[in-house]
């Protein structure tokens, strides 16, 4: 009996979303990888074959851009969505936060894009672009 609430058949991959996407398979093994937690830019990267934990902790433009445009696949497809992680309490005046739930808050494509080319150019330390943008699934 159908809820309403499944994706179409064509859209199905291991019990969700993706099959007849025309997705890569680290495409896929992305998507499948949002689906269980939030990715932060540089296991983006890595899921996606373009940057090698080897490599530079400072990702080029180029490997950014790379990985943006599999990124721009998949969420205009709705199966994810990218931007800043923010907590879902946020601290009231007066009061400090210790630790609570985050979620990743969408953004349009192109500023998580200039966002994370920016830290990975400009800021001093070579991993702070890791944390520039998440990905999370849109599910």
């Amino acid at each position: 009996m159908s809820t309403g609430l499944e994706p179409p058949a064509a859209l199905r991959h291991d019990g969700w979303m993706t099959r007849d996407h025309d997705l890569t398979r680290r495409e896929r093994e992305l998507l499948d990888a949002a689906q269980e937690d939030d990715i932060s830019m540089n296991w983006a990267l890595e899921h996606l074959g373009i940057w090698p934990e080897s490599d530079s902790p400072r990702a080029t433009a180029e490997q950014i851009s790379t990985a943006f445009d599999s990124l721009a696949r998949l969420h205009e497809r709705g199966l994810i969505v990218v931007g800043p992680l923010v907590p879902d309490d946020p601290p009231r005046w007066g009061r400090r936060r210790k630790t609570g739930a985050v979620h990743v808050e969408s953004e349009p494509l192109e500023a998580a894009r200039q966002r994370v080319l920016d830290v990975a150019a400009r800021h001093k330390d070579p991993t702070a672009w890791y944390f520039a943008a998440w990905i999370a699934s849109a599910s």
